[in-house]
């Protein structure tokens, strides 16, 4: 039996690794366009250096997801994750047209002081809402699969169009409420969009 081996990469070095070497590749790359065509670019180079057809490898996007069926309270619980990205990924705001010195700033302050502004790992979500205010509808939208199930089924197939052939959902929610209510959304709306 052939066990498949996943890759994880989120630079270009490991995605041409994960081209090379691996079954599949689960590429980081938030949800902006241009990130998703440089990431399924390097995963082909690194395919098409060792003599593999792109086809052969499974290219998972892996995303932050928030969905609701009223826009505006995904999009308010999609913030947080933003702040990820801002500490863990800078270069893909950068990537998304959001590089202003104020920006940049407070992203240096988060860096600094990881364990105050890790909001996908907390244990407080509310002081995640809280805090993640300045956080712009643009930012979410952009940067992750937040809005209403329609939002997220046109996001899926952009990646698709891209060279994503599948997507892999991540959430973070304190409130086992709110997580039922996420997961009941996605199967019942957004998953046989795709069946």
């Amino acid at each position: 039996m052939k066990i498949p081996v996943y890759i994880v990469a989120s630079g270009p070095l490991m995605r041409q690794m994960a081209g090379r070497a691996g079954d599949g590749v689960l590429m980081n790359t938030g949800s902006v366009s241009e990130s998703i065509d440089f990431a399924v670019e390097n995963v082909t180079k690194g395919a098409e250096e060792a003599g593999k057809d792109i086809s052969e490898i499974d290219r998972t996007s892996v995303n932050l997801w928030s969905v609701a069926e009223d826009r505006k309270t995904a999009i308010d619980l999609g913030r947080p994750y933003v702040e990820w990205f801002m500490v863990n990924s800078p270069w893909l705001l950068d990537t998304a047209g959001f590089s202003s010195q104020s920006l940049k700033a407070k992203m240096e302050e988060m860096k600094a002081n990881y364990l105050k502004y890790d909001f996908i790992h907390t244990t407080d979500w509310k002081k995640a809402l809280m805090s993640s205010g300045f956080i712009t509808d643009e930012m979410v939208s952009k940067l992750t699969v937040s809005g209403t199930p329609e939002d997220c089924i046109k996001k899926i197939k952009m990646f698709e169009e891209k060279g994503v052939t599948s997507v892999m959902v991540r959430h973070t929610m304190e409130n086992e409420d709110e997580w039922v209510n996420f997961l009941r959304t996605i199967i019942d709306h957004v998953i046989p969009a795709f069946r």
